[in-house]
């Protein structure tokens, strides 16, 4: 059974989905190709470790670099924000970007809107 505590490891986790859905040879012959796809990448995410680990870890000097070296007159997103306003911006902008970074990477969570954007047509 698998332990309900803060200390949870990857290892228990692996432990505990392994003896589940590998309970018997006769499981596996009923599983389609695609369900053994998906719980081989299960089983590799489980090995991969903790996204909490420190080499993981976004810094506010990282976050500038990455807004410096963007191309300026550029046309602006959804939120009319282009890169000259980060690069004009006050540095606890970085640090704010930072900590939201961190936050979505400990959360395992990119929200919808991120991915969002529009096409303007020029003729």
């Amino acid at each position: 059974m698998l332990k309900r505590s803060s200390s949870l490891t990857t290892d228990d986790m692996l432990y505990f989905y392994t003896s589940v859905i590998r309970p018997g040879l006769e499981f596996w012959h009923s599983v389609s190709k695609e369900q053994t796809k998906q719980i081989e990448f299960i089983q590799l995410i489980l090995r991969l470790g903790n996204v909490d680990d420190s080499r993981y870890r976004f810094n506010a000097e990282l976050v500038e670099n990455a807004i410096m070296k963007m191309k300026c007159g550029k046309a602006a997103g959804l939120e009319n924000i282009t890169v000259e306003h980060l690069r004009v911006s006050h540095y606890l902008l970085y640090c704010i970007l930072c900590k939201l970074f961190n936050f979505m990477l400990h959360c395992s969570h990119v929200p919808d809107c991120f991915g969002m954007s529009y096409i303007q047509c020029l003729l």
